[in-house]
């Protein structure tokens, strides 16, 4: 089967990024059998069955594969339509998929990237395909938009939370959902953790950038951390000691976590494993000379989300800096896409250093 798999597709882009792509663990495998023409379309049932009927339901004279079902059918093109995203073109199916499944601007319409979007609007499609095959049910586009843009919503406003509860309401259409740079002379630094439960990693990651948002440097490294709480502190005081290294003055520290915002500027400690790091943090900043730490939401965090991601395949060992004057591969379509947001947008709203 898997060697059928490489001589069906010789030409394929290796297709481990999808583990990586947003949504469940149901939806990327639902993406990973799709990737490999695995997904039980009419097509694929009548090459195994040939007394099947491999065509459309809908339209009957078009042959029912997954590129049929996802982007031609009159079914589908409702749905992209409805959801006003602008999708990155391409004839081939695979290509499609790797273009607007790394594409990281926000929609308009649903307030959370386009990946996003997409990745659920792919599944929900799946799903309304089946439940008029299997069930005779038949979900209406605007319904199905709707909890298209509700689910993933939910999963991305709280896929750091072990619970998922009730999906947050959308941001207002005038907050800026992108990275925003720092008023002029000014370097920003976003830091961010990934956190494994099971086994206690804590990957850190900083970058820094100026304020027209070009790369200055980046940091990985990786640690032991009780929860993730203490994994996003250990990013920030990483941070205060590059600060420290390098003699920058005029810098703002920013994190996603509030938690972590709290303990670092406050004098609320989280727990006994954690109360000496936030006061290490707290006496750094005030020896450093204009820094501040501050906090802002998940998706001004993109780039050192993604950073602390791609820490978890480095193997410098445990407490070893990794010093990056590029951005690794994996992080360059985040930072094209907020450079370009700072560069074209000739009216950005610079961002003035926060007090506590």
């Amino acid at each position: 089967m898997a060697l059928d798999s490489i001589l069906d597709y010789p030409n394929v882009v290796p297709s481990d990024w999808i583990w990586k792509s947003p949504g469940y663990p149901k939806m990327q495998l639902f993406l990973w059998q799709m990737w490999w023409g695995r997904m039980p379309s009419n097509v694929n049932i009548h090459k195994r069955i040939p007394t099947t009927n491999k065509f459309c339901i809908f339209c009957p004279h078009m042959e029912e594969d997954m590129n049929h079902i996802l982007r031609s059918c009159p079914r589908a093109t409702e749905i992209w339509v409805g959801l006003k995203i602008n999708l990155l073109r391409s004839n081939q199916l695979n290509d499609w998929l790797n273009l607007n499944l790394n594409n990281c601007e926000i929609s308009p319409f649903a307030k959370v990237p386009i990946n996003v979007i997409f990745g659920f609007a792919l599944w929900f499609l799946w799903i309304r395909r089946n439940s008029w095959v299997f069930k005779k049910e038949n979900i209406k586009s605007d319904v199905l938009i709707k909890k298209l843009c509700w689910a993933a919503t939910e999963w991305f406003y709280t896929k750091s939370h072990t619970k998922v509860g009730k999906a947050p309401n959308p941001p207002a259409s005038s907050t800026i959902l992108q990275w925003t740079p720092p008023k002029t002379s000014y370097l920003k630094i976003n830091t961010d953790a990934s956190f494994l439960s099971s086994s206690k990693e804590a990957c850190l990651a900083a970058v820094c950038r100026n304020e027209l948002g070009i790369w200055v440097e980046g940091i990985q490294s990786k640690s032991l951390a009780c929860d993730s709480a203490e994994a996003e502190i250990k990013a920030i005081f990483m941070a205060l000691n590059w600060v420290r290294d390098k003699g920058w003055r005029k810098v703002i520290i920013a994190t996603d976590s509030m938690i972590a915002w709290k303990a670092t500027n406050t004098m609320t400690n989280l727990s006994t494993n954690t109360s000496s790091l936030s006061n290490e943090c707290r006496v750094l900043s005030l020896e450093l000379h204009d820094v501040t730490i501050i906090h802002e939401g998940r998706v001004t965090n993109a780039l050192a989300d993604a950073l602390a991601k791609e820490a978890k395949g480095r193997r410098d060992g445990f407490n070893t800096i990794c010093i990056l004057s590029n951005p690794p591969p994996e992080c360059l379509r985040i930072y094209d896409c907020e450079l370009n947001n700072v560069l074209l947008t000739s009216s950005v709203e610079v961002q003035e250093p926060l007090t506590p």
